[in-house]
């Protein structure tokens, strides 16, 4: 074998041991929750409230994201098996926080009926008594979160294949 064969064999065998493990780490990568926007029409329909509530009644943001679900309701729903995208364990974590009269700012009001009355059950910035913000103004894409490691895996592969050509344009 010529030495040439052997540098392009190495410069393959690179190239796949690189995608291979960029490829692993993004399957191997735990996701955190993200914005569900069949979440709020689930809450609204199970206790019979007048609107969605807003993104914020979970996420610290109306845009929801990774790792925003750190309200106190949000908190709290994760706790009792919410995850994202599974509406069946959001139900099941709503109707412990009704037979748990869960109260998440410990106002003495459950979360359930500070819903209802249309204030915010977290005693957030919207301020206890106030009128929450209700609807998601930006809902999140539904997605199991592996465009950015595709991303990333397209940038790596075509950085190896630009150095590559790179390389052989000055032999």
């Amino acid at each position: 074998m010529s030495s040439t064969s052997s540098v392009r064999s190495s410069r393959r065998s690179s190239l796949l041991v690189g995608l291979a493990i960029v490829g692993a780490s993004a399957v191997a990568t735990p996701r955190a929750a993200l914005a569900s926007p069949t979440f709020p029409p689930v809450v609204q329909e199970t206790f019979s409230l007048s609107r969605e509530p807003a993104c914020t009644l979970c996420h610290n943001s109306l845009q929801g994201g990774i790792g925003t679900a750190v309200t106190p309701v949000g908190v709290y729903l994760r706790s009792r098996g919410a995850s994202a995208g599974d509406t069946n364990s959001l139900k099941g974590a709503l109707a412990a926080m009704l037979a748990e009269k869960h109260d998440a700012d410990g106002d003495g009001v459950t979360d359930v009926d500070e819903l209802k009355a249309g204030t915010d059950p977290n005693g957030s910035a919207v301020g206890y008594g106030e009128p929450a913000v209700y609807g998601c103004g930006a809902r999140v894409a539904s997605g199991n979160g592996t465009s950015g490691a595709f991303a990333a895996i397209v940038a790596f592969a075509g950085a190896l294949v630009f150095r590559r050509r790179r390389s052989g344009a000055k032999a």
